[in-house]
C-alpha cells in the first residue's frame, strides 16, 4: 500500500478464537479449545469478523470507492466471514487440510498471503493468534487485530469489530503510517501476573487501537489500600464476583485465597464459593440469587480500560443485563487510570454496552474514588 490503487491485504480467522473464556479456560488452543465445546461453549470469532467486514464494506460504499481486494483461506478462517458480510472484492488462496483449523495453519497462511502481495494482514483471534500470524511473516508487514480472543492484550486490536472501517480509512488517510507495539501474551509460569513479551510488532497508526497493557510495579501500596477498604465494607449476606486483575486478585489475597490471576472467583461474604468460576456457576448464582444481592467486582486493563470483553469473559451479556449497574464495582491504582482515558466495554451488545455507558465511580485509593468516562465511543 505504498503506491497507487485499490489496497490489497489478507484476512485470516481463528474460529475457534474465544471459545474458552466463559468456560474459564486460559485460551483457546489445542485441547482447550476441544474442552470448551465439550461444556457447550459457541464460537464467536466468524460473527464478529464478519461484523468488522461489514464496516470495511460499508466505509467504501459510502464514499464511493473500491474496497481493499482481501486474500483469505477457505471455509471458516476467512471465507465464511466474508460471505456472511457480503464483502465483494476477496480471492480464498489457502486451504487447510483437516475439518478443523490449527495454529499451525494460521502461520502457514500467513506466509501465504504475505507472498502473494498482502501489505497489511488483518486477523481475527487474540494474543495467540497474532503470535501464529507473526511466526508466519517474512517481512515487516503491519498487522490489525479484530478482537474475538480469551487474551487481548498487545496493543494491535481495535476497539471494537464495528469500527473497522473507520480505522481502515483513518490508515490510508495517514499515507499508511505504522508503528510498533508490544506482542504480549499470558504465560503464568513466567512472571508473577503471567504477563510476558514477545517483542514488537508493527502495526496501523490509528487512534481507534487499543494500548498494550502497562505493568505499573509501583501501584503495590495502592492496591493494598484499596483491597484493605474493600475488605472492611464487605457485607456477610451478599455475594461477590471478583474478576481478572492483579488490583481484585489482591482483595481476594487479603481474603485469604490465592486464585488464578485470569479467574473469576465467588465469595459469599467472605467465604469462597467458587474458584475460576464458569458463565455456568456465574449464571446459577443468578437465577437463585436477587440480582441486587450481588456485586461484580472488576478493574479496568492498563492502557486500555476494558473492564468486559477483553477478560472477565465468564461474566457473560446475560448477568450484564441483570446486575443493578451501580453494583458493577470497579477498583484501579491511580496509576493504571492515568494510562486510559476512559472505561469500556465490549459485550457484543451495544445496547448493554450503553447500560455501563457515561460516567463511572472508581475506587482508586483507601476511600479515595475518581469519576471516570465509560463507553465514550457507543
Amino acid at each position: 500500500m505504498k503506491g497507487k490503487g485499490v489496497p490489497k491485504v489478507g484476512l485470516i480467522v481463528n474460529p475457534i478464537a474465544g471459545i474458552g473464556g466463559a468456560k474459564a479456560l486460559k485460551g483457546s488452543d489445542g485441547q482447550l479449545a476441544d474442552r470448551a465445546i465439550c461444556l457447550g461453549a459457541k464460537p464467536s470469532a466468524v460473527r464478529r469478523a464478519a461484523t468488522a467486514l461489514q464496516s470495511l464494506r460499508g466505509r467504501f460504499v459510502e464514499s464511493g470507492a473500491e474496497p481493499p481486494e482481501i486474500l483469505t483461506c477457505f471455509g471458516t478462517m476467512g471465507q465464511t466471514s466474508l460471505l456472511i458480510s457480503e464483502y465483494g472484492n476477496w480471492h480464498a488462496v489457502y486451504s487447510h487440510e483437516s475439518s478443523k483449523s490449527a495454529a499451525l495453519d494460521t502461520e502457514i497462511a500467513a506466509g501465504c498471503i504475505e507472498s502473494l502481495g498482502a501489505e497489511m494482514i488483518i486477523f481475527a483471534g487474540g494474543d495467540g493468534t497474532l503470535r501464529d500470524v507473526q511466526k508466519g511473516l517474512r517481512l515487516d508487514t503491519p498487522v490489525l487485530g479484530i478482537p474475538c480472543g480469551v487474551k487481548m492484550y498487545s496493543g494491535v486490536f481495535i476497539e471494537r469489530p464495528e469500527i473497522l472501517g473507520a480505522a481502515f480509512q483513518e490508515y490510508v488517510e495517514s499515507g499508511y503510517a505504522t508503528y510498533s507495539r508490544a506482542m504480549l501474551d499470558y504465560e503464568a509460569q513466567d512472571t508473577p501476573s503471567g504477563m510476558r513479551s514477545f517483542g514488537q510488532v508493527r502495526t496501523p497508526s490509528v487512534r481507534s487501537l487499543q494500548n498494550s497493557k502497562e505493568v505499573i510495579e509501583e501501584e503495590e501500596d495502592y492496591r493494598g489500600e484499596i483491597a484493605d477498604y474493600f475488605v472492611e465494607r464487605m457485607e456477610t449476606s451478599k455475594h461477590y464476583i471478583f474478576g481478572t486483575g492483579s488490583t481484585v486478585k489482591e482483595i481476594v489475597r487479603r481474603l485469604g485465597k490465592v486464585t488464578n490471576f485470569l479467574g473469576v472467583d465467588i465469595f459469599r461474604g467472605r467465604t469462597l464459593l467458587k474458584e475460576d468460576a464458569t458463565d455456568s456457576d456465574i449464571n446459577a448464582l443468578f437465577e437463585k440469587t436477587a440480582p441486587e444481592d450481588i456485586y461484580i467486582v472488576v478493574t479496568p486493563l492498563g492502557g486500555n480500560g476494558f473492564i468486559f470483553g477483553r477478560g472477565n469473559q465468564q461474566i457473560t451479556s446475560g448477568a450484564l443485563r441483570k446486575i443493578p449497574r451501580e453494583n458493577v464495582i470497579i477498583v484501579s491504582p491511580p496509576g493504571k487510570l492515568r494510562s486510559i482515558d476512559a472505561v469500556r466495554t465490549d459485550t457484543g451488545d451495544e445496547e448493554l454496552d450503553r447500560k455501563f455507558g457515561g460516567i463511572v465511580e472508581v475506587i482508586k485509593g483507601y476511600n479515595i474514588r475518581a469519576l471516570v468516562k465509560s463507553n465514550p465511543e457507543v
